[in-house]
């Protein structure tokens, strides 16, 4: 399996635009790559492909970030650890059983193929989330700070 940035940017995404906004822009993510454009892993299009599951995961992590953010868990470090991490075992929970369905395999070895090479990877994304996100509303905040007191 490819290793990418794209489960940071599914819930960056769902965290900045919201629950439903995040969910349908990675529902139009799976939709076109479900439909054949080349838009997966490796060019990758359709839904038999073992890693397919982590797409549709894809969608619900979007969604989670998104209804997490909405009551204001990216504002922190720690809570953006968690909103991480929750949308990272979200991921997850879609994408192991259509592995081990999709390769003929038990949940075990599905967890040492799509689970455990990839720890570390998702640890370091979750870590960056967190640097990430809280950093953005503090600019975000200093912005609007700045441009409140000169013409109102």
């Amino acid at each position: 399996m490819p290793i990418a940035l794209s489960t940071l940017a599914v819930l960056v995404t769902g965290a900045s635009l919201g629950p439903l906004r995040g969910a349908l822009s990675a529902a139009l993510y799976l939709g076109l790559g479900a439909f054949g454009a080349p838009i997966f892993a490796n060019g990758q299009s359709g839904v038999g492909f073992p890693t397919f599951g982590y797409v549709v995961g894809f969608v619900v992590a979007a969604f989670v970030a998104g209804q997490l953010a909405r009551r204001g868990a990216d504002r922190r470090v720690v809570s953006t650890l968690a909103l991480g991490a929750l949308g990272s075992l979200v991921l997850y929970a879609c994408g192991v059983p259509w592995l081990a369905l999709s390769l003929g395999v038990d949940l075990g070895e599905a967890l040492a193929l799509g689970v455990y090479p990839f720890l570390i990877g998702d640890a370091l994304k979750v870590l960056a989330l967190a640097a990430l996100l809280p950093s953005a509303w503090r600019l975000v905040g200093r912005i609007e700070a700045s441009t409140d007191g000169g013409g109102r």
